[in-house]
């Protein structure tokens, strides 16, 4: 994944293998969680999926939401509001070092006309690109792909997994995209052609078949009933993009959860060698504490896989044992409480170890 540039006057931000974050308490925070637990946000996390020459931004919310396409006289930017929510957003800019359509995602918190909170989420292009908003509970996609002519207008309806999309004007195919003949003349041949353009699946290629058989005349019972089953095979490609893309986005976030595991592991590891220190200071150990309390904001923040959830809940449990630990040293005898700390935070450690085998277990669902 591309790296980020750091925007001054708005969060620091980082990317990771897998995607883009946007991080609160420590600048090092790697994808999702979006803010750490001091800093509440609608907005989780914001990734970045590329499959072919089609890339999606992917806007992880912390409840299912709704999702709503805004005009802007800016050709180059695609805006959707999504709201209402019922935590107001972080404000925060996002730019990828290396995208070849993406060249900028801006979080904004807004409030509508009724007084309700909501994200506004801004996306400056590279280039000329057509754009549609996909929403699958919690997430919203914004899915975008290279025009190969004049773009249509960039704020297109929001799908659904169960709505088919409306059919857009015809466009030259793309480079990748099976090529429709002509013109058709048989019926059996364009729902062959829509047979396999859902198994691949190509929901755009599907519009742009359903658009052109729409146009063409013909008895119109029977072209009737030859754009319902067109319909069926063009939902059927909408679930199947979804399944891949729902695949893809929790590859990535269980990479991201894994960083953050190793990420805790080594900073343990340093505070544990400075607890050995036998001329600690209590000045020492309240910086140690300011760190466990980072360290635990971090993994509470952090969206466990399933099948690392039980392991999740321990080594949390675990890591708030520590800032306890720690938060009795600052005012007691630093040294006296140096080994209870330490014992702490090797169980903290043991429990983040554990959290790192679950998480990688192939075998666990």
């Amino acid at each position: 994944m591309p790296g980020f540039t750091t925007v001054r006057g708005r969060r620091r931000l980082r990317a990771c293998r897998g995607g883009w974050t946007l991080a609160a308490l420590v600048a090092a925070i790697c994808i999702a969680p979006a803010m750490a637990a001091s800093s509440p946000s609608a907005v989780q996390g914001v990734h970045l999926l590329p499959a072919g020459n089609r890339v999606s931004v992917v806007v992880q919310l912390d409840r299912t939401v709704a999702a709503t396409p805004v005009s802007v006289s800016d050709k180059d930017a695609f805006v959707v509001d999504i709201g209402p929510v019922q935590t107001a957003a972080v404000a925060a800019v996002l730019r990828p070092s290396t995208s070849r359509l993406v060249r900028e995602v801006r979080i904004d918190p807004l409030t509508n006309a009724a007084h309700q909170s909501i994200v506004r989420v801004r996306v400056k292009l590279q280039t000329r690109a057509a754009g549609s908003v996909r929403v699958a509970d919690a997430r919203v996609y914004l899915d975008f792909s290279p025009a190969t002519q004049p773009a249509p207008p960039m704020n297109a309806a929001v799908a659904s997994a169960n709505t088919p999309l409306p059919a857009p004007a015809e466009k030259a195919p793309r480079s990748g995209t099976p090529q429709l003949p002509g013109s058709v003349d048989v019926p059996t041949t364009v729902l062959d052609q829509a047979r396999v353009l859902a198994n691949v699946p190509d929901v755009k290629a599907l519009v742009d078949l359903r658009a052109k058989a729409a146009r063409r005349a013909g008895d119109p019972a029977r072209l009737k009933q030859e754009l319902a089953q067109i319909d069926e095979y063009l939902a059927e490609a909408q679930r199947l993009q979804l399944e891949k893309d729902a695949r893809l986005f929790r590859a990535h976030q269980h990479e991201d959860y894994l960083a953050v595991l190793r990420r805790a592991a080594a900073d343990l590891d340093e505070i544990g060698g400075m607890l050995k220190s036998t001329t600690l200071t209590a000045g020492e150990l309240s910086g140690i504490r300011a760190k466990a309390v980072q360290i635990t904001s971090r993994l509470h923040a952090a969206p466990a896989p399933s099948q690392a959830g039980q392991q999740h809940t321990a080594l949390c449990a675990a890591a708030d044992e520590t800032v306890s630990a720690l938060a009795a040293g600052v005012t007691a005898d630093p040294r006296g409480i140096a080994s209870t700390a330490l014992a702490s935070i090797e169980r903290t450690r043991a429990a983040v170890t554990a959290g790192i085998a679950a998480a990688s277990d192939p075998h666990s669902n």
